[in-house]
């Protein structure tokens, strides 16, 4: 999900706690194309993974 808020600032959700509080963090300190992008790519590698961002290893990630 995106939408802006009252202050212009694009806000994305991928609507898991730990990944929409990671967005934050990125928002804070990056771009809004750059938020949209990191929302993107953690949509994608979630589908594919098919696991719950806390069950993720490193392994996961390589692969």
């Amino acid at each position: 999900m995106r939408s802006s808020g009252p202050d212009g600032q694009v806000r994305a959700s991928l609507g898991d706690p730990l990944l929409d509080d990671y967005l934050r963090f990125v928002a804070a300190r990056s771009r809004p194309n750059t938020v949209l992008a990191t929302a993107y790519d953690l949509k994608v590698f979630f589908s594919v993974v098919g696991k719950e961002p806390a069950r993720v290893s490193t392994t996961d990630v390589m692969e």
